[in-house]
């Protein structure tokens, strides 16, 4: 159970940061390799 809850929220925060990246206009176009 554990391992699954981390997997999700491990989603839960790359989903959520890319999110905020797409609110936040910043002119980067390379540094989206960053995963």
């Amino acid at each position: 159970m554990t391992v699954i809850s981390n997997i999700i929220e491990k989603k839960m925060i790359i989903y959520l940061y890319k999110i905020k990246q797409q609110n936040a206009p910043q002119p980067q176009g390379h540094t989206t390799t960053n995963e």
